[in-house]
């Protein structure tokens, strides 16, 4: 995870620049991240998250949508999420 400070300085950035979609690479995600990116309008899809049970809990932390190299993983993790 990321500190409070660099959390919202991405955040001021990303937003300085009209973004609509931060995409950190996902070991700097976690729930309050997502939280505050999505209270400033912007959608989170972290990058590239290739192993099942990293992208399901990137699921968890609430974000938009992963980057993988794998998709059929990808569809594999979203299942187990859902159940």
């Amino acid at each position: 995870g990321l500190t409070d400070s660099v959390y919202q300085k991405a955040i001021d950035m990303a937003k300085s620049h009209k973004a609509q979609i931060i995409s950190p690479y996902y070991m700097y995600v976690d729930r309050e991240f997502v939280h505050r990116a999505n209270e400033a309008q912007l959608e989170v899809i972290p990058w590239t998250i290739n192993e099942i049970e990293d992208i399901t809990a990137m699921y968890e932390t609430g974000v938009q949508g992963v980057i993988s190299d794998y998709p059929l993983r990808m569809k594999k993790a979203l299942e187990i999420y859902r159940n």
